[in-house]
């Protein structure tokens, strides 16, 4: 079966659960549990992607939620982290608990079957978080809303988000007896946080798992005002699934033009220059033979690309190529060619097949011969920019 090594589409997958609350060693009297995000991710890696590039796999979709007092100790939430503590009573100076949030997502390398893969999470935009700071005794709320500074935040593949707040509550508690004062932290507008995947260097064809990687978390602590009773909690999203990295190929140039030399009106006939342009392939991590196609593209079908012409309507400049595969030799571009053998536009050549291997880089080079062929008319005397396109095929 043949099989294009050119492009691929990414497909990913996801399956959104509410992980279960965790519990957290504490000092004092309080309780403390989250509301997590999973993720099970099946992602395909196009053959576009070149080793050392990022994609962006989407939005992680966090949801965002209001102020409203039922998002209380997290009811209802996705992503979200609950402290409660008890705090001193007696007069009415008597604060509520102190609060502190932290904000991560760094890059994280994962290995799977000696491959390292790195997942980065970073946000478009600042996002904003609540506070929901709650006397328990009298379910009287107060809400905070946290903004996450530009600086702050990691704002591409690769970055790394860290950014951390202090709270004195707006509440106090009156109460002989003392007070429970719950926090609960949730986002509620502003930026939306993605993941992306960095493409190993050291690539090999196959497909790899990964479980639990934990890509971000919101951490917060509450306590009171001696610190008696201090309990945290750390809400995280985590990722599990598959990488499928495919067989692959890649080419590409160090150059973008050739620049020719001016073309005098009375010089000879015949070829009047040559440039090359070099072309690189590398196959990585490939499981079975491939084919290598070139094709020289451009509007004709012909040995010569004409580009302008006499005052007859005959042709006068034009180019001819030759294709120089590695290793081999090579004529130069004939401009009265009249038999084909890698010398034709718009015609594909099988120029190798690479064996299964690892790793494998060839060079191989275009040669174009700028071509006279008699004296163009006075329309096309002036600078020219010619299109010429040159594209690879695999099949296996």
């Amino acid at each position: 079966m043949k099989k294009k090594l050119k492009s691929k589409k990414i497909w990913i997958y996801f399956a959104l659960l509410a992980a279960p609350s965790h519990s957290y060693a504490n000092d004092g009297t309080g309780e403390a549990f989250t509301k997590d995000m999973t993720f099970t991710k099946n992602i395909e890696v196009p053959t576009y992607n070149f080793p050392g590039s990022w994609i962006e796999l989407g939005n992680l979709g966090i949801s965002k939620y209001s102020q409203v007092d039922g998002n209380h100790r997290c009811s209802n939430l996705t992503l979200c982290g609950y402290t409660a503590v008890r705090v001193n009573g007696g007069t009415s100076g008597n604060k509520g608990a102190y609060y502190r949030m932290k904000l991560e997502a760094s890059p994280v390398t994962v290995s799977s079957n000696g491959i390292n893969f790195v997942f980065s999470v970073y946000f478009k935009g600042s996002p904003y978080l609540i506070w929901q700071e709650r006397n328990l005794n009298n379910n009287r709320n107060w809400f905070h809303t946290i903004y996450v500074p530009v600086n702050s935040i990691g704002s591409s593949a690769g970055s790394t988000t860290n950014y951390s707040k202090n709270l004195d509550p707006s509440g106090v508690c009156g109460s002989l007896s003392g007070c429970t004062y719950g926090a609960t932290t949730y986002f509620t507008s502003g930026g939306d946080a993605y993941l992306a995947l960095k493409v190993p260097e050291n690539l090999a064809a196959g497909t790899y798992q990964f479980s639990d990687v934990e890509v971000l978390s919101l951490w917060q602590q509450s306590n009171n005002a001696t610190w008696l009773n201090r309990y945290e909690a750390k809400a995280t999203v985590k990722i599990s699934g598959t990488i499928k990295l495919p067989n692959r190929c890649y080419f590409s140039s160090s150059q973008n033009n050739i620049n020719f030399s001016d073309v005098k009106i009375n010089s000879n006939n015949g070829s009047l220059e040559t440039k090359d342009f070099k072309l690189r392939t590398i196959c990585q991590g490939i499981q079975v033979d491939v084919k290598q196609y070139l094709t020289v593209s451009s509007d004709v079908n012909d040995y010569i690309k004409v580009f302008s012409y006499d005052d007859e309507g005959n042709k006068a400049l034009g180019f001819a190529m030759q294709i120089a595969q590695q290793g081999l030799s090579s004529k130069e571009p004939d401009c009265d060619a009249r038999s084909e053998s890698l010398n034709k536009f718009n015609s594909e050549y099988l120029i190798r097949t690479i064996p299964a291997s690892s790793y494998q880089a060839f060079e191989d080079t275009v040669k174009f011969s700028l071509c006279k062929f008699s004296v163009p008319a006075s329309k096309y005397i002036g600078a020219h920019n010619i299109p010429i396109k040159i594209i690879s095929r695999w099949e296996s």
